[in-house]
């Protein structure tokens, strides 16, 4: 497996870390990109219908064009979202067989809903501070965050079911951790013992 986790198990922290790095990176670009691109056609539109007199006076209508543009926005980031953590899965130059998707669903997260990555982050680091284990800490942290989501926009708007989808895939591409943690044979990441001086 590709995955930052195993990275760092097997090149050490350096590599791992940088692999990580540049999965959140390519996760957050994505989704900037597809948003950046529909807000660039928003504006232009927008300059042509100004200049053409096509767009009622006032500031109502203004306020209810861009925020029609933000909602295409936010769909176009979450197409790129999911494109790029089904990328990263189901690499096809790899015959489909990729990561884990958990570092760039981080990156995702980051340049879609920043406030709910920092509930699941924050459920990942207690997670991993408790038992130790990365996958279970990633599997806690995606499940709670279409619960964050939920708590923060109140309705199932596509934010919300993207990241159910987003969960289920980390889910869905952590099953055999499930099976070895059940079994008591997943890999732990093991305390360093303290110096103390005598």
């Amino acid at each position: 497996n590709i995955c930052a986790t195993n990275v760092v198990r097997v090149l050490g922290k350096r590599p791992g870390y940088f692999v990580c790095a540049c999965d959140g990176l390519k996760g957050f670009l994505a989704v900037r990109l597809g948003m950046g691109l529909v807000g660039w056609v928003g504006r232009r539109a927008y300059d042509h219908l100004v200049q053409g007199a096509l767009v009622p006076p006032g500031p109502h209508a203004t306020a209810t064009y861009w925020l029609q543009v933000t909602g295409w926005a936010t769909v176009a980031g979450i197409c790129g979202a999911l494109a790029c953590i089904l990328g990263h899965n189901f690499p096809v130059w790899l015959r489909f067989r990729g990561g884990k998707g958990v570092a760039t669903t981080v990156g995702v997260l980051l340049g879609l809903m920043p406030a709910a990555l920092l509930v699941a982050a924050a459920v990942w680091v207690a997670s991993f501070y408790l038992f130790r284990y990365v996958s279970l800490a990633s599997l806690l942290a995606a499940a709670a965050l279409p619960v964050a989501v939920w708590a923060l926009t109140r309705h199932a708007d596509p934010l919300f079911w993207f990241s159910v989808v987003a969960a289920a895939l980390i889910f869905w591409r952590h099953r055999t951790n499930v099976s070895r943690l059940l079994n008591g044979t997943e890999s732990r990441f093991a305390r360093k013992p303290r110096n103390i001086a005598e």
